[in-house]
This record gives C-alpha cells, sequence and structure tokens, in this order.
C-alpha cells in the first residue's frame, strides 16, 4: 500500500483563527502541481489513491480539493487528528485498522500540517527522518500492512 503524507499549500497569513487561513493563489498553484504528479505517479504505478483524510482546517481542505481534481479519490473523510498537534501513534493505529479493513486498499492521500506531517512520516517509517516539508510537498511511503511499517520512495516538492 502507498501512504501519500501531503502538507497543505501556501496560505495567507494574518488571521485570527489559524483554522480559518486560505491558500493562496501560489498555493493553489502548488497544490494543482502535486495532483498532476500524483496522478502520473499512479499511472506509472499502475495504482490509485481510494482514501483521502484531510485535516478540517480550511487549506488543507482546499488544498485536498485541488488534488483530487487530478486524481478523483472514491473516499475523503475529515480527520481532527490531522490538525497541526495531531498524534502520530495515534494516526499509525487509525491507518493500520484502515488497510487490515480493506485489503484491497493501494493508496491512502492524508492533507496535514507541520509539524505533524513530519512526525508522521518518522512514525510510519520506524526512523527519525526529521524531514521539513515545504508547502504542498508529498513523500510516498510504501507501507507494509504486515511490518507496520514502510520506506520514503519518492517525493514531490512544488515549485
Amino acid at each position: 500500500m502507498y501512504i501519500y503524507i501531503m502538507r497543505h499549500g501556501d496560505a495567507l497569513t494574518n488571521f485570527k483563527f489559524d483554522e480559518l487561513r486560505p491558500l493562496s493563489d501560489y498555493g493553489v498553484f502548488q497544490a494543482m502541481q502535486a495532483g498532476k504528479w500524483l496522478k502520473q505517479f499512479t499511472v506509472d504505478h499502475h495504482t490509485d489513491v481510494s482514501v483521502g483524510l484531510v485535516s478540517p482546517f480550511l487549506r488543507a481542505l482546499q488544498t485536498f480539493e485541488q488534488v483530487n481534481e487530478s486524481i478523483k479519490v472514491k473516499s475523503t473523510t475529515e480527520l481532527t487528528e490531522l490538525i497541526p498537534s495531531g498524534k502520530p501513534i495515534a494516526l499509525h493505529v487509525y491507518l493500520d485498522q484502515l488497510a487490515q479493513s480493506d485489503p484491497d486498499l493501494k493508496g491512502v492521500l492524508l492533507v496535514s500540517h507541520m509539524p505533524l506531517v513530519s512526525f508522521l512520516l518518522d512514525e510510519l517509517c520506524g526512523q527519525h527522518l526529521s524531514e521539513i516539508f515545504s508547502t504542498a510537498s508529498i513523500l510516498c511511503i510504501d507501507y507494509s500492512v504486515e511490518h507496520a511499517s514502510g520506506q520514503v520512495i519518492t517525493r514531490f516538492i512544488a515549485d
């Protein structure tokens, strides 16, 4: 199974409530680029992204909308566990349960925030990679449900 961990696109600043910050025009462009890259990856690897898990923060939802224009995810869920202060271990358990409930699951896209995306990458790969995600970047993990661990196989970094 492939797990795609994505940070939201570039967002506007100076909002009273962090969760209401929208994407900037550049962030929309970045997310569109990411969607095209992800679509090409799925075609090249004969796979798909059947599940989207998204932070309820506006910028993450808008990022997912743009990416989904290219990949057409079958099922989408907003998860409060994907907010910036989310717990990587809880998400790891959630992903394992999701994969065990659907043995045909080929790909899951998570759209979230720093620092959670970095901590989640470490949790899923079982090592401290301390990756700093630029906006709208995606890291693809080839994940083994049997071993509850994976490794990074490729990445996308937006212009």
